[in-house]
């Protein structure tokens, strides 16, 4: 279990299936400290998309994926600055933007030990603080990944800021 810091970054998408989120995007959302450990899920606002596989993959000639990701320097960022994340989560189908080839983000929070969480649906409106994340992955041997189920229990008053 960990806190959940929903990063609403969907105004600045704008819809846009090329965007890739670099560290200036999140000044509103720098802290010296979460506190306790977290899980930062980003908002593209891709979730809309998700009945939409078109849409949602941005398929491209040549089935070439486009959709909104977190460049390197966010991930970085997140691994150097901030001990309490254990993981980070996105809306989209990759924490890498769909047009990555060698997956950079997916590299640096695997070796700094966070956890990637993909095609998080946020469909249903969630606080951006003050909930608890409860990620049940399916047992999957000697596999690099697997489907989870992503639960968010939210109090009924919850904190608006940290």
């Amino acid at each position: 279990m960990a806190l959940i810091i929903i990063a609403d970054v969907s105004s600045m998408v704008n819809d846009d299936p090329n965007f890739v989120l670099y560290k200036h995007h999140l000044d509103f959302m720098i802290n010296e400290n979460f506190g306790k450990p977290c899980l930062i899920v980003f908002k593209f606002g891709w979730s809309k998309f998700v009945n939409d596989k078109q849409k949602y993959l941005g398929l491209g000639p040549n089935n070439t994926l486009n959709f909104p990701g977190l460049s390197s320097e966010v991930m970085d960022w997140i691994t150097t600055s901030y001990k309490n994340v254990v993981g980070v989560g996105v809306d989209t189908s990759s924490v890498d933007p769909g047009a990555s080839k060698d997956l950079p983000v997916h590299k640096l929070g695997s070796k700094a030990g966070l956890y990637n969480i993909e095609n998080v649906n946020l469909s249903t409106t969630i606080p951006e603080y003050g909930c608890t994340a409860l990620v049940m992955p399916m047992k999957i041997a000697q596999g690099s990944g697997a489907p989870v189920r992503f639960v968010a229990v939210c109090p009924k008053q919850v904190q608006t800021e940290f």
